[in-house]
């Protein structure tokens, strides 16, 4: 019997057993299956010049509009009535009698080339589909992008106006120590402040003077004039007028920036007053300066710390190395003034240095900042991308092999139906089925290995099956890499309750990371064991996952999307040294949350 899987009619009077062996409907006349589908039929030419099969052949087309037609005509048939019929109801093969040789293999062909219209009409629907998806996503990327570019203008325009400022008051507060009258005061706050604000000039005025300056500036001159007052504590000691030639409305930060000006112009004036206040202003200043978490150090061009928030035993005069590194001689890639960093022990540090002018010799600000876990976190992000990726590739190639697959078992099970055992070449279609049904198992683990963990329900799985198919995924990526892959797994079924995308994502982490160790060191040593070793057993109290390599894995370098996986999973990951046989990485499950043993 034929293994196409189509819905065949045969109408007139067939063999019976021809009938039988294609599974197809029979039928005397044009009365029978009118409503049904049908994707190829078999009738005698005189049934087409009945006036009811018009009909009857339009609401077949209309339920499968990829209906062919097999006619049984005599050999003697004029053409020119065959032309005029075929013109109106296309005839896909003529067969001279129902025990033609032809019939068999014209039937396979049509309902063949049916079911191949059919999925190139799905494909043509999905391809729809996709397209108008990716005509969504397209629009929707093409918002969020230009919502993302404005606020990224927006944003670049606030840091640059942040930037001015804060650029500008550095340099006013760097140059206020050498400001010695009130004139010179007012010319510096105009040359640094016009920039970031539309100002023509300032005045300083003393408290005495400053309400009657404030009444006639505003009386004879034509300016926008905005007012802040100087303070000392409470006391209010002058005011601060800032004059432009045109309207200006003051924001909330701009005056918060003003007042902060504001507040150093009244340290300043009492610096040119009193020179007892510039106590003041340096003891502000190493509060700030002892204030901050991470180390900030001014040291020389010989790199001797003059000043630190460190802890510094007294008359001790260390080198800046020593004090942070405890190291002999300067840190590898050290830039006085620049920006670079140092590595130490297993820790990575940012270092940021400036050199502050106005001094007579060379002094150099360096702020050190641990970058270490931020590296890290790049480094995971990078891994945990690749994997994504390659989760979408695995999904591709098995969605994209899935249909030829399916064809190729298709025809190898059909030719496998049509002969006999002890033909010559049944074993060969016999082995090119198994072949196929391989490759079947391939691409099914592949969508197995790309699945989302997150949509895994817990279920009950053999874990020795499960760990049969990571290891064929496994053997992909250390094939290449010309590694080998072992095996010891329990002769028996091991039934667990878990869920089998997180449990083999566990096991995908922790083998994808092996192969790269072993990789990586085999390049440095190539007389060490090119082999990994994966073993799976139970015990009375567990369930025990082992992997063994000759390479070095570090616990702490785990990502931490791999720890919650595994705390969900109720598994404990530990690291040890076996003597001989390099590294053991060893994930164990507690037995009593697993349901009993199947028989």
């Amino acid at each position: 019997m034929s293994t196409v899987d189509s819905q065949i009619l045969m109408i007139g009077n067939w063999n019976q057993s021809f009938i039988n062996e294609w599974g197809a409907d029979s039928a005397k006349g044009l009365d029978f299956a009118r409503d049904r589908e049908y994707d190829v039929v078999l009738l005698s030419i005189s049934y087409l010049f009945d006036p009811s099969f018009k009909e009857v052949y339009e609401s077949w087309k209309k339920k499968n509009q990829f209906l062919q037609l097999i006619v049984e005509c005599p050999e003697d048939f004029l053409l020119e009535k065959l032309h005029a019929i075929n013109k109106t109801f296309p005839i896909r093969h003529f067969v001279h009698s129902p025990a033609d040789d032809r019939l068999q293999q014209y039937l396979i062909e049509c309902s063949s080339e049916v079911q191949s219209a059919r999925q190139i009409e799905m494909l043509s629907l999905l391809q729809r589909e996709e397209s108008e998806k990716l005509i969504s996503l397209q629009n929707e990327l093409e918002m969020r992008v230009e919502k993302r570019a404005r606020y990224l203008t927006e944003t670049r325009r606030k840091l640059f106006i942040s930037y001015e400022r804060v650029e500008a008051f550095q340099k006013l507060l760097m140059q206020l120590p050498s400001v010695r009258t009130l004139n010179d005061l007012e010319i510096l706050l105009t040359e640094n402040l016009s920039r970031v604000f539309d100002i023509q000039w300032i005045k300083i005025i003393q408290k005495s003077e400053d309400d009657l300056f404030s009444l006639e500036i505003r009386k004879k001159l034509d300016y926008q004039v905005h007012r802040l007052f100087l303070h000392r504590g409470s006391e209010k000691i002058g005011s601060l007028f800032l004059m432009a030639s045109q309207a200006h409305t003051f924001t909330k930060d701009e005056n918060d920036y003003l007042m902060q000006i504001a507040e150093s112009l009244s340290l300043s004036l009492d610096a040119i007053r009193e020179l007892e206040n510039l106590v003041s202003i340096r003891h502000q200043w190493e509060k700030t300066f002892e204030s901050l978490s991470d180390p900030l150090i001014l040291l020389d061009q010989n790199f001797n710390v003059i000043q630190s928030n460190q802890k510094i035993e007294i008359d001790s005069k260390p080198k800046c190395y020593e004090l942070l590194f405890k190291r002999s001689s300067p840190c590898p890639g050290c830039q006085l003034g620049q920006v670079f960093q140092v590595q130490h022990e297993t820790s990575i540090w940012e270092v940021r240095g400036q050199k502050i002018e106005s001094v007579p010799q060379a002094v150099y600000a360096h702020f050190y900042r641990d970058i270490t876990e931020s590296i890290e976190l790049q480094r995971r992000w990078l891994e945990t991308s690749r994997l994504i990726e390659m989760g979408t590739v695995s999904s591709s190639l098995a969605h994209e092999l899935n249909n030829p697959l399916a064809g190729l078992l298709t025809f190898a099970q059909m030719l496998k139906g049509d002969l006999k055992s002890d033909d010559p070449i049944y074993p060969d279609i016999v082995e090119i089925e198994k072949g196929i049904l391989k490759c079947r198992d391939i691409v099914q683990n592949l969508l197995v290995y790309a699945r989302d963990p997150s949509l895994d329900p817990e279920t009950e799985v053999d874990l020795v099956e499960l760990m049969q198919k990571f290891i064929k995924i496994l053997e992909v990526p250390t094939r290449t890499k010309g590694l080998k892959i072992r095996s010891l797994l329990s002769d028996k079924p091991i039934i667990y309750k878990t869920k089998p995308s997180w449990l083999l994502s566990v096991w995908k982490t922790l083998g994808l990371w092996a192969v790269q160790a072993l990789d990586r060191i085999r390049t440095e040593d190539p007389n060490v064991r090119n082999e990994i070793l994966f073993s799976l057993s139970e015990s009375t109290t567990e369930i025990q996952w082992i992997l063994e390599v000759d390479a070095n894995l570090i616990e702490e370098q785990t990502p931490a999307s791999f720890k919650k996986i595994l705390e969900e999973l109720h598994g404990e990951l530990q690291f040890e040294r076996v003597h001989g046989r390099g590294l053991r990485a060893k994930i164990s499950f507690p037995r009593d949350t697993r349901p009993a043993r199947k028989p």
